[in-house]
């Protein structure tokens, strides 16, 4: 069973959490790797020098976060949404405009 968990109502901090725009569901996916344990005091401290991981510090309890964005081509550079269609039905196509990579989500239930 998949952790359900929305950061915006309950802070989950191990989770990549997607709309599913081709059936209205939300879609949590776990992140491997997911280690909230070094120390920081700025997101800056968290940096793995990976494009492909968005780094968090938490500073209420200073751990930081390398998540890894599911779907992320790191040799993939965009400034926009419109910039990273895949012409696939299937994925939410979105640029990560914190470090210019295209991000292809995969959206569960749908048929190519």
């Amino acid at each position: 069973m998949r952790q359900q968990c929305d950061r915006e109502v309950d802070s989950c901090r191990c989770t990549f959490d997607v709309s599913n725009t081709f059936d209205g569901t939300r879609i949590y996916q776990n992140l491997p790797n997911c280690n909230p344990t070094p120390k920081c005091t700025a997101n800056a401290d968290c940096n793995d020098i990976n494009v492909c991981t968005s780094d968090i510090c938490n500073p209420s309890n200073s751990t930081c976060l390398n998540a890894p964005i599911a779907g992320c081509n790191p040799n993939q550079q965009c400034k926009a949404d419109t910039e990273c269609d895949d012409k696939n039905k299937c994925t939410v196509d979105v640029c990560n405009t914190f470090n210019s990579t295209c991000v292809h989500v995969t959206l569960a239930g749908c048929t190519p």
